[in-house]
């Protein structure tokens, strides 16, 4: 945009520049033909050996003389092309300043045209005094009078449509100059909303970067949780085995206990059996042994104890079945009882070692159990607090939500602004161009029309006297008080014109 804002104002200087070298090109006092003739032909070579910029060579070729309606007619038809192309010139007051001393040189070439229509008079007078001796002479002079009038005429003209075309140029550098401005405002709103637009592009760069962390913590907790989830239903299925487990241990203790409570019934029964019986054997040890003894002390003594069918008896049979059922009795008891004791010691000792085994593994499930429950309650708490910061920044993402989604349309609708402004910008560039390119073909116009000048000036004819003594002054052209302005402001231009887009080229 800087670059653009100079070249605007180096193509606000070619305008000035091509007025100021056109007052070079001419010398106000000559008086000659062959200085006028020498004039336009240094006017060529400097034409020819202006400075070149950009890599590009100008030359300008002289231009014939063309009809003043002609001449006018192209100059008013490029003056409203021109006015309906260029919408921005600069640079009113200098301009200005420029035609008010246009004016007044102008004013005083027309003074000085007077005068020198004075002397021309004066000289008339001294042709007519002379009108007998030099009658062709004065038929010269007075052609010659008429074509001074009718160039004077022509110039006059050229003058004011020179002018014209001065105050279009004038106007057009004011437009350019408030265009200028206005491209430089414009330039920086867009900078500022630019910086704007980066500042909250970094800020939603970074609230993403923090959503995308919580993201990850998220997916992070949910993996942790799903983990953990599965942990505690292998947990769970072991803790289920342990308890089927452990109910069937309860239930193998539980038949053993009952089996242990029948057979203790079935050893009470046959201790009550024993008992009976010895009680059984003692009576009949003791009968037996007051059936014996009367037959050492005599037979005849019976015990009065017994009852009478016992002595009817005879005595051997009651002796020989006392001794056998005795020795019976006290066989099978023995034999029972050892049976009896042996069993009971062989249940006793495998349910001992069944229940020592029982109670080890059952120590050995408890503690399982304890450390499976410490395991599940550390896990459940460890769960608990994952819920409770899953659901915490699920709280936050649903309260972040909102302002991401607003953060996102404000990001959109910014750079479709932004996208909006690079596209004016580019139509406010295609636009200067544009007119630069209008500014150049002005340019070349006027140089144009300074060739002219200077060709008719050098094409213009020199009176000389009859008598050879002093030759008529020539007038003063606008290039002339171009020139003389010039000198006075004693003012240096530096000229560029850019070509196309980029390049340049000087004048």
């Amino acid at each position: 945009m800087e670059s653009l804002i100079k070249n605007i104002q180096s193509d606000l200087d070619l305008v000035r520049g091509a007025l100021a070298r056109a007052a070079f090109n001419q010398n106000p006092t000559s008086a000659s033909k062959e200085g006028i003739g020498g004039e336009s032909q240094e006017d060529a070579k400097s034409c020819q050996r202006s400075p070149q910029r950009g890599g590009d060579t100008v030359l300008v070729q002289p231009v014939d003389d063309r009809e003043p309606e002609a001449l006018a007619v192209a100059s008013a038809a490029e003056l409203s092309a021109l006015r309906e192309q260029v919408a921005a010139l600069s640079a009113v007051e200098l301009q200005r300043s420029k035609l008010e001393a246009q004016l007044a040189a102008r004013d005083a070439a027309l003074r000085h045209y007077t005068q020198s229509h004075l002397a021309l008079s004066t000289k008339e007078q001294k042709q007519r005094r002379e009108l007998e001796q030099t009658a062709s002479t004065l038929k010269e002079a007075e052609a010659e009078l008429v074509m001074w009038r009718e160039r004077h005429q022509r110039l006059q003209r050229e003058v004011q449509v020179l002018q014209h075309e001065l105050e279009a140029l004038a106007a057009q550098c004011d437009r350019l100059q408030s265009s200028v401005l206005e491209l430089r405002e414009l330039s920086r709103r867009a900078i500022d909303d630019n910086n704007a637009l980066r500042k909250e592009k970094q800020e939603l760069r970074e609230e993403c970067e923090t959503l995308q962390s919580v993201r990850a913590a998220l997916n992070d907790s949910v993996a942790r949780e799903e983990a953990l989830t599965q942990e505690l239903q292998a947990l769970r299925d072991a803790s289920t085995e342990s308890e089927a487990y452990f109910k069937a241990a309860v239930a193998e203790v539980e038949a053993r206990r009952q089996y242990w409570a029948a057979v203790q019934g079935q050893h009470e029964s046959l201790l009550e059996a024993l008992a009976l019986t010895q009680k059984t054997a003692q009576m009949w040890e003791d009968r037996f042994a007051s059936e014996c003894t009367p037959k050492v002390f005599g037979v005849n003594e019976v015990p009065a104890d017994l009852p009478v069918d016992d002595f009817e008896r005879p005595k051997e049979e009651l002796l020989i079945s006392t001794t056998e059922d005795g020795g019976s009795q006290r066989e099978v008891n023995k034999g029972g009882d050892e049976a009896v004791d042996r069993e009971s010691a062989s249940l006793v000792a495998a349910l001992e070692a069944k229940v020592v085994d029982l109670a080890l593994h059952l120590q050995e499930q408890r503690a399982e159990a304890e450390a499976a429950k410490d395991a599940y309650n550390t896990l459940a708490a460890v769960v608990e607090r994952e819920s409770c910061d899953l659901l915490e920044l699920r709280r936050k993402l649903a309260a972040q939500r909102p302002e991401c989604m607003n953060l996102i349309d404000t990001n959109t609708r910014l750079q479709a602004a932004l996208l909006a402004r690079e596209s004016y910008v580019e139509a406010l560039q295609d636009f200067v161009v544009a007119i630069l390119d209008d500014l150049t073909g002005l340019t070349f116009h006027c140089y144009e029309l300074e060739v002219q000048l200077a060709i008719s000036s050098a094409a213009t004819p020199v009176t000389v006297s009859g008598d050879g003594r002093e030759p008529v002054a020539r007038r003063s052209t606008a290039l002339n008080l171009i020139q003389s302005k010039q000198q006075r402001c004693q003012e240096s231009w530096r000229i560029t014109v850019p070509r196309g887009k980029r390049g340049s080229k000087g004048i």
